[in-house]
């Protein structure tokens, strides 16, 4: 594997010199450095790393070429002053640290409970004020709490030196009046040491944080990029000296080790690389070719090992297609897998391991159908995953994995359930995996994996309390979700996978509230799934599926402003709903909040009694989003939301005709589905009663849970039905 492992860095290495390559550097009113970093010594090597990054980095592509042609601009942040040596036990600054100071065009400090403790980084503090005055100091916290020391009991966790707690005057002396420094943070829990980063080069630039971000992910992906297309080229190379060696065979069997290896190689750790960048398109060539190599052999002579490695790689590259949404190449990856795993079944049935790896080709075949709506053929594969998981219960019933497949296998019949609309018949199945799950989470407490289990099994069955209309049972259940990951977060407070399921949680929850009239919880919960969504999205301010669930989250938010008569604050929280997902609608999630966030924006429109210059864009979303192949079922929903708020805009400004036309299109993008669902009944609902409709109105309207009266779109049919007359 040495060949693969040396063009990888080299491809690597290629592209770190290209950024490495300098023009002319040129630093304003005659400085000598880009910044002095003030610290405390114990914060060694904290300040060498920082000093290191400055010093290696330059503004990406156009950016940097853009600050070059500015007058005493530089692309670059070096060279940067950083004191080595300890300061001589005299009462003043010594000559050529003041004079330092005096040479750098920002002063940076690193800010610790050691740093706010150290005179010495306090002294630096204000001389650089008394030099330069205001605006260019900038803070970047490592350890400690800012303002701890105004909270007794915790003074010793104060990281912010005197001089950033408080207000400086024109000759750098503290003063009595408060300061409230902007810091980047570069603790796990808050910004990371990246985005800390890149906030203070955004600052010494002069740049938005959010330009300097998405350009230093396009830089990384390059790099990434490059790496994939060198390792492509080799795994062509090795997949056809695999194919052709058949008069060497031992040659022949090293080199397919070797082409599988570097397909793991991809699937994985470069997958790891990528996915953070939202970059896994560009592992779409190599998933054709990993296709192609496998199709290519001959299944009857694998080994059992070179089999169960062609699973494993396929149901991974399966897993990065879904995630992309490209349902038909990880179904063909996943029928793949099936066909190795079948094959292995076959040789030793009665081996648990065998079972075990089948089973996992059967689930993921199962889910993809049912992502895709085709709920008979996801019925099918999950009761087989189900008899499976029997099975190697029936084999060894205390066998801890076993039994989590069991109550996998269980939430899954619960989700087919779910899926066709039938709440009563899944809660059974939803129950017992809980059960299940809780009493193996009891055994290993600690067992963080266990506890996420457990946690998604609630998540199910507080999703099907909702969608049935149960609205204090979901809200129940959620409460016990936040619970558990709230218990792990304190633990690890920077685990992003577990912060997302959080917010999800709390968005949900701030749902179930909202349903039910609660407007003050309401707002609560969604104020910390915002909260929530706000770190998430200063980690990856690009990935998509965090910006869906922001804009969810504002969507939600209007609709508690519209129940307090806030209409302008509703307007204001649809507008961002929309600003989240506008420019980045690559996916059913976010098409979907977009069409709902259109429909809030519409709403809070004809609350304030106003023209809305969005019309154009929802007819133009309607148009478009019914053009989607196979009308999912999100999308169905969100044209008929679009195509309601646009109707009664259309009523509300006399044009009673184009109103019902509206209404019309509404109700069609619902055709045959079912009306379990209580959200889905009262769209249907008032679709109805626009229509003229009003027996049917009622009769959708008859069985809607507990939502409140309050509620917006509740109180606009019930006021619909009371004045209205069947037509």
């Amino acid at each position: 594997m040495a060949g693969w492992r040396f063009l990888f860095t080299a491809a690597v290495n290629r592209l770190r010199l290209e950024s490495w390559k300098l023009g002319a550097r040129q630093l304003g009113d005659g400085k000598k450095y880009r910044a002095f970093i003030s610290y405390s010594h114990a914060d060694e090597e904290w300040g060498g790393w920082l000093q290191r990054r400055l010093e290696r980095y330059r503004a990406p592509g156009a950016l940097g070429q853009a600050l070059m042609k500015e007058q005493g601009a530089s692309a670059r942040l070096s060279p940067v002053f950083r004191d080595r040596d300890d300061l001589p036990a005299g009462d003043d600054l010594n000559q050529a640290i003041q004079q330092a100071l005096a040479e750098s065009e920002f002063q940076i400090v690193l800010c610790s409970p050691r740093a706010a403790k150290s005179r010495w980084v306090n002294e630096e503090a204000k001389l650089f004020y008394k030099l330069h005055g205001p605006g260019r100091t900038l803070a970047i916290i490592v350890d400690g709490e800012p303002g701890a020391s105004a909270t007794p009991g915790r003074e010793d966790e104060e990281c912010l030196p005197p001089a950033l707690r408080f207000r400086l005057d024109a000759d750098g002396n503290l003063t009595d009046e408060p300061a409230e420094p902007i810091a980047a943070d570069a603790r796990e829990s808050g910004d990371g040491k990246n985005n800390a980063f890149l906030k203070i080069a955004a600052g010494m630039f002069g740049v938005g944080l959010d330009d300097l971000i998405r350009r230093d992910q396009r830089r990384r992906a390059r790099i990434v990029q490059i790496a994939a297309a060198s390792a492509l080229s080799i795994i062509a190379a090795l997949s056809a000296t695999t194919y052709f060696a058949h008069d060497q065979r031992k040659l022949a069997i090293t080199r397919q080790n070797e082409a599988e290896g570097l397909i793991k190689f991809m699937l994985t750790d470069l997958r790891d690389k990528l996915e953070p960048l939202g970059k896994l398109d560009v592992l779409e060539s190599v998933g054709d070719k990993v296709l192609d190599y496998y199709s290519h052999q001959d299944l009857n002579s694998l080994s059992d090992d070179a089999q169960s490695r062609r699973a494993t790689a396929l149901i991974q590259l399966g897993q990065i297609e879904q995630s992309r949404g490209d349902y038909e190449k990880a179904r063909k990856s996943y029928e793949a897998a099936f066909e190795s795993t079948a094959r292995l079944l076959a040789r030793n049935p009665n081996n648990p391991q065998r079972i075990f790896d089948h089973a996992q080709s059967v689930f993921y075949i199962g889910d993809l159908a049912r992502i895709s709506g085709d709920n008979d053929e996801s019925a099918k594969r999950f009761k087989d995953y189900y008899r499976m998981a029997e099975q190697l219960v029936g084999f060894d019933p205390t066998n801890k994995k076993w039994l989590l497949e069991e109550s996998y296998a269980l939430s899954n019949l619960g989700i087919n359930e779910y899926e066709r609309g039938n709440f009563d018949a899944a809660n059974p199945y939803f129950e017992r995996s809980i059960k299940n799950r809780k009493r193996l989470l009891d055994d290993t407490p600690d067992d963080k994996s266990m506890a996420l289990s457990y946690a998604y099994a609630l998540s199910w069955l507080a999703l099907n309390e909702l969608r049935a209309g149960r609205y204090t049972s979901a809200s129940n259940i959620y409460d016990t979700q936040i619970g558990v990951y709230e218990s792990l977060l304190s633990i690890n407070p920077d685990d992003h996978g577990v912060l997302f399921t959080l917010m999800l949680a709390n968005q949900r929850e701030g749902m179930a509230k909202l349903f039910l009239g609660d407007t003050s919880s309401a707002l609560t919960a969604l104020g910390d799934a915002e909260s929530k969504a706000t770190r998430l999205l200063m980690r990856d301010p690009t990935n998509q599926l965090y910006r869906s669930n922001a804009s969810f989250i504002a969507t939600y938010r209007s609709y508690v402003d519209e129940m307090e008569n806030r209409f302008d604050d509703e307007l204001l929280h649809a507008r961002r709903a929309l600003e989240y997902v506008e420019n980045d609608r690559t996916n059913v999630s976010a098409d979907y909040a977009y069409g709902i966030a259109l429909a809030a924006h519409l709403r809070a429109s004809i609350n304030l009694g106003r023209e809305d210059e969005l019309i154009p864009e929802a007819k133009h979303f309607i148009a478009l989003a019914g053009t989607n192949e196979g009308s999912e079922k999100r999308i169905r929903r969100a044209i008929a939301e679009v195509a309601l708020a646009l109707g009664q805009y259309h009523e509300a400004h006399g044009n009673h005709d184009l109103a019902q036309s509206e209404f019309e299109v509404g109700l069609s993008s619902f055709a045959g589905e079912d009306d379990t669902r209580s959200e889905l009944r009262l769209l249907k609902a008032r679709l109805n009663a626009e229509l003229g409709n009003i027996a049917e109105a009622r009769r959708l309207a008859s069985d809607l849970g507990e939502l409140s009266p309050r509620y917006p779109e509740y109180v606009s049919l019930l006021n619909r039905l009371q004045s209205g007359t069947e037509q």
